[in-house]
């Protein structure tokens, strides 16, 4: 702050500068700046628990489907998303069927693995049949992105996640 004169000698209100009150803001900006991540969470770790809660929903609705309607149904698990491929009625034909697809987020890898199978895989074109008794293969799913990662189990009978595993730092 300066003085409450000027040099012409007449008193002045006491205030902050214009350059004080840049300076405050510019410093509160990068203050913000730093505090801001920290307590906001993690980026990808968010978007892996979205697309983790958006899978269990696709499972859950293929598998209510496959039920309700009495036909498979067939979705394809790709290294950039999952897509609803066909619906299967008693060994005939494929029927074509209104897509519903769900994409991994950007920069993330999936990993597959199937019953009784231990190992991991990446899957280049893998097909998931749900079917009209409302079973569904055993298959856990892990998503990777950076240092976070999300593992999910689903259920062969309801097709709800039965565990689950995550690191999101």
């Amino acid at each position: 702050m300066r003085s409450p004169t000027n040099p012409f000698g007449t008193v002045r209100c006491a205030g902050f500068t214009l350059l004080e009150v840049v300076l405050f803001v510019l410093i509160m900006m990068i203050m913000m700046g730093f505090l801001i991540p920290a307590f906001s969470g993690s980026g990808s770790g968010e978007e892996l628990r979205r697309t983790s809660v958006d899978l269990e929903k696709l499972v859950r609705t293929l598998r209510r489907e496959a039920v309700a309607t009495g036909t498979s149904h067939r979705v394809l698990i790709t290294p950039s998303g999952i897509a609803e491929e066909a619906a299967l009625r008693d060994g005939d034909a494929e029927e074509p069927v209104e897509t519903i697809t769900l994409s991994w987020p950007a920069g993330s890898k999936v990993r597959i693995r199937s019953w009784p199978s231990e190992e991991w895989f990446e899957p280049e074109e893998w097909s998931w049949v749900f079917q009209p008794s409302g079973l569904v293969l055993p298959i856990e799913f892990r998503l990777d992105s950076g240092e976070a990662w999300i593992e999910v189990a689903f259920s062969p009978v309801t097709g709800e996640i039965v565990d689950e595993k995550f690191y999101l730092p």
